[in-house]
Order: structure tokens, then sequence, then C-alpha cells
């Protein structure tokens, strides 16, 4: 049975004061003289110390090997165990020794895998990163960093931050905003690589705190070079500033051609009326010549006194027929120009105005009537006749004039006969314009595409692709309305259009 470190102090304390004892009991007992007593009690003494050192040499023993092995580890060597061979609690705190010494080899081993893992991950990283102390100086980058500013450690090592930076002044608000908020993100600034070469990085930064949760351990910073990024964006703005320019240049031509087709559609129209006038005054000059010539026979034969009374009775009879008949071609050719005129001059210069608006349509249509002559088609107007609108006729003679062209080149093929109907009616606030043919209607991909501008079926028969367009454009744009267009194939085509009444005050 083994003793305790204590309990052998106890014996060796005990086995003195017993043979003290008994060198003095004896002593007395057998009278021995004072110097025998002395004797006895160094015997007994050196006896005592003997068995005291051997007792302590066991203790002080492994103590010694104790602090030997514990400077080892103050110095970071694990690799060895104590080999001390005890029993009792020296041998217990032996085996607990050296399991604690295995237990920090493994936590130590752990940590240098770790720091070995996390530097080979920092290594790797395609972003530079630079770890700063908490005074801001450098003390490990990775090989991002190298090939981005093309510094080695030796020149990067030991520096502070601000010294790679272009300008101290963003590199010190920088710092004080890590160390105010622990952290800074995705921060545009620009850092000096070797012999003073500008890199522009999107740079954050991240403070790591120690077990406190105040100490500043170190600070982890990122740098993404963007020096491509920016290249890439030089050359899209250069591309941005093409295609605006290109834009630009599309919107001028495509409202040139807007404009080239409202005044064709003029054309058109001055075309027809030409022509159609030139029928009456065909007339009013056939018959004026005739007029001139039987006047110039009758003075002729009244100079000649050869005048007869049947012969003036005729003259005066074809002179009046021939009157009327020229009266008739005047009237019709002046009401076709002022119908001319009129819509004509309210398309050019857009004004606002107050007019009738079933009497406005007519003269729309009168102007019209050279084109739709040929065609034979049924065109009713539907609206009261005291209607009166303060608005601009000319952007209603444009919208009127384009649907109903529209109609008669696409809802009718060569030799049919249809009918469109213009209906319209004014409540308080609203004007609405139904227009509606019984032609050969859409599909509806086609009614999703018609006021696109250039979208035509009729491409190669004189389609412009413009005429829906202008028509949306207006309603949208100068009434501030609404256009809606439905269609089915073989059941016509009506659209409808709304556009809110202008107040007479607002003209002001």
């Amino acid at each position: 049975m083994s003793l305790s470190i204590r309990n052998k102090i106890l014996v060796a304390y005990l086995g003195m004061v017993l043979l003290v004892g008994l060198a003095i009991g004896g002593s007395w007992y057998y009278s021995i003289t004072t110097y025998a007593t002395a004797l006895v009690l160094i015997v007994v003494l050196a006896i005592s110390g003997i068995i005291f050192t051997l007792i302590m040499r066991n203790i002080t023993n492994p103590l010694e090997k104790f602090v030997s092995f514990t400077d080892m580890i103050a110095k970071g060597n694990y690799s060895q165990i104590t080999g001390i061979k005890s029993e009792g609690e020296v041998g217990v705190l032996a085996d607990s020794f050296n399991n604690m010494l295995m237990e920090l080899k493994k936590t130590r081993d752990d940590l240098t895998k770790a720091k070995d893992y996390t530097d080979n991950i920092i290594g790797t990283i395609a972003s530079a990163v630079i770890v700063l102390t908490e005074d801001g100086e450098i003390v490990k980058v990775n090989q991002s960093v190298h090939k981005m500013l093309g510094r080695t450690e030796e020149e990067l090592l030991k520096k502070r931050i601000d010294e790679i930076f272009e300008s101290d002044t963003i590199a010190e608000i920088l710092y004080n905003e890590i160390m105010k908020n622990g952290y800074v993100k995705d921060v545009e600034v620009v850092l000096l690589a070797k012999y003073g070469v500008k890199v522009p990085v999107i740079f954050s930064a991240s403070v790591i705190y120690g077990s406190d949760g105040t100490t500043v351990d170190e600070i982890v910073c990122s740098a993404q070079n963007i020096t491509q990024l920016k290249r890439m964006q030089r050359v899209r703005d250069m591309h941005l500033q093409e295609l605006e320019t290109a834009n630009k240049y599309l919107k001028e031509s495509r409202a040139q051609l807007v404009q080239a087709e409202k005044l064709a559609s003029l054309g058109q129209m001055l075309a027809g009326v030409a022509h159609e006038i030139n029928t009456p005054v065909g007339i009013g000059i056939t018959l004026s010549s005739t007029i001139v010539s039987d006047t110039e026979n009758l003075k002729a034969a009244f100079d000649e006194g050869s005048l007869r009374k049947e012969r003036l009775g005729e003259y005066i009879d074809d002179v009046s027929q021939g009157s009327s008949l020229i009266l008739k071609s005047l009237m019709r050719t002046a009401d076709l120009i002022k119908s001319f005129k009129m819509v004509s001059a309210d398309q050019i210069t857009q004004e606002r105005r107050v007019f009738r608006l079933k009497e406005y349509i007519e003269e729309i249509l009168l102007s019209l009537q050279p084109n739709m002559k040929r065609r034979q088609h049924n065109i009713k107007i539907i609206c009261d006749e005291d209607i009166e609108l303060d608005s601009y006729p000319g952007a209603i003679a444009q919208i009127v004039t384009n649907l109903l062209m529209n109609s008669l080149t696409h809802a009718y093929g060569p030799g049919a006969k249809g009918t469109v109907a213009i209906e319209l009616s004014v409540n308080k606030d609203d004007v609405t314009i139904r227009f509606s043919d019984d032609g050969k209607g859409m599909p509806n991909e086609y009614v999703r595409r018609i006021y696109d501008p250039f979208f035509t079926t009729k491409r190669g028969a004189g389609g412009t692709g413009l005429g829906l367009h202008i028509v949306h454009n207006i309603v949208t744009q100068t009434l501030g309305g609404s256009i809606e267009c439905e269609s089915e194939l073989d059941k016509g085509t009506t659209f409808t259009i709304i556009f809110p009444v202008m107040k007479k005050e607002a003209a002001a």
C-alpha cells in the first residue's frame, strides 16, 4: 500500500519525535550523563535528517522535472512527455500533465492546420487581401496583391496602408471609418502600384476583434481590381454615345418621315382635288369659248343687218344654258377649293378654334371625294348637327383622313363595295369618335402592331406603315386621349377614339 507525500512527511516527523523521546527517556532511566544524552540526540537528529533527505529527494526530483517541462511548454515544444514514473499523487500528477501535453499538442496542430488552410484560401483568392495591425501597418498580403501592385513582400510589409493609396486623405477617412464602424464596404478608391501606376479598385475592410470583443486583433482588407471594368465602361460609354447619336438621328428621321407622310396625304388630296376641279373647269372653259364664238357670230350678223329673230332666240337659250352650267361648275370648283383650303390649312397650322363637328367632317369627306369616287363605298356620318367643339380641327382631319384611307387601302379588295360609318358624340367631359368598316378585318397579331411605325401589310403596294402611327400620336399627344382597335377576320374593324373636351377658358 503506497503512502502519499503528506503521509510520508508525517511518518518521518513522528519517527524523529519517537527517537528523541526514546533517547531522553533512556537517559533518565539509566541515569546516563549529559554528554551521553547529547550524543544520543546528535545520532537521532542525523538519522532523522537522512530519512527526511531521502523523503524530500523522492519529492523534489519529480518537481524539478515538472519545472523543466513547463519551460519547454512555454517555448512551444509539446512533443515530449514527462517520463515520470511514480506512485501516489506525483504519478497521478504526471499522468494528468502528460494528458495535458497531448491535448495541447493536438490543439496546436489543429490551429496550425487551420492557419495553413486559411493562408491557402487567402493565397488563392482572386481579390487582393491585405491584413493590417490596429495602427494600419501591413503584416500580411496574398499573391493577388503582388500581381496587382507589382511589389514584393519586402516592399509592402511593415508599411502603412496609406503609403499604397493615391490619396492620403481618402486613406485616413477610410481608416477612421473602419475603426468607428468596424468595417467599410465597396468603396471605389485608387491604389498606387510600382512606378506610380494607378490601379482603380473596389475596397472593403473588416475589423477582427479579440475574445473580449473590444480589442482589435487585426484588420482584413480586400481590393478588387476594376481596371478592366473601367476600360469596358469607357468603351460602353462611347458606344452609348454613338447609340444616342444614332437614336437622335433616327428620331429626327422618323419625325421627318411622319411630316412627309402628312404632307403626302395633303399632296394626294391636292391631286384628287385638282383632278376633280379639272372637269368643271374644263366644262366652264368649253362653254365659255362656245358663248364667245356665238356672241361674235351674233354681233357680225347684227352689224350686217342679217340677224333674224329666231337666231337671237337660239343664242339667248344657248347662253342661258351655258351660263347655268358654267355657274354650277364654278360653284363645284369653289366648294372643292374651299374644303381643301380649310382642311389643308388646319392640318398645316394645327391651330385651335371653334367649329361645328359634323359640318367639318363633311368638308373633310368632300375634299377626299376624288379619292373615294372610283371606289363607290357608302360613307355614313352619325353626328348631331349642332355639336360644336373648341379643339384642333386639323388633328381631327388628319385622324379621319388616315383612318378612311387605311380602310380604303386595306379593308376592301378591288371592286368590293362596303360601308364605312363615322359616329361622333360628345358628353360633358369626353369626345368619342367611333370609326368602323365592314371589310376584311385583321388577325390579332396585326392588331397588336398596327401603331408601330413602318408596320404595313402593303409594303409593295404603296403602304408606308406611318398612317396609324400618326393617328396614335395625334390622339395620345395632341388631343391627350386614347385609341382602341377591335378587329376580326371577315368581320370588319372598329377604332374607338376618346379624348377630353377642351374647356373654352383653357384656350386663353
